[in-house]
């Protein structure tokens, strides 16, 4: 018997294989972002006036780019841990709906073998209608 909720194991693949890809993406950008970011050094520029500001604002901007980087995938991590969630609270709740039919099937089935019976209801055993 079908409680009517599922999981569309399909659909979470699909779902997982965008957080891996997303999550794939952002770590180039990170590293390649770290990377410019130490490269931001004294040596790197000029010590002239217009090349110092420039540098410090790239700098500044690198770092919150670095940040903004540092959420996304915090972002990620969570549609990760809520998706995981999801599935097992799908799980269970599947679960506990299967039980309550269970239960209930049991105490339907079979019908208790004493009576009296209404006219025309199925006697239990197969002994025909009362």
């Amino acid at each position: 018997m079908s409680s009517g909720v599922s999981i569309d194991a399909d659909l979470v693949k699909q779902q997982l294989n965008a957080l891996l890809e997303l999550f794939d993406q952002l770590e180039s950008v990170r590293t390649r972002a770290a990377r410019v970011e130490s490269n931001q050094t004294a040596d790197t520029w000029s010590r002239a006036s217009s090349p110092t500001y420039f540098a410090q604002t790239y700098a500044s901007q690198l770092a919150v780019f670095s940040e903004k980087l540092a959420e996304l995938r915090t972002r990620v991590e969570t549609m990760r841990d809520e998706l995981d969630k999801m599935v097992a609270n799908t799980k269970a709740t599947d679960e506990d709906i299967q039980a309550l039919f269970a239960r209930l099937a049991a105490r339907l089935d079979p019908l208790p073998m004493y009576g009296p019976y209404a006219p025309g209801h199925r006697v239990p055993g197969g002994m025909g209608m009362a």
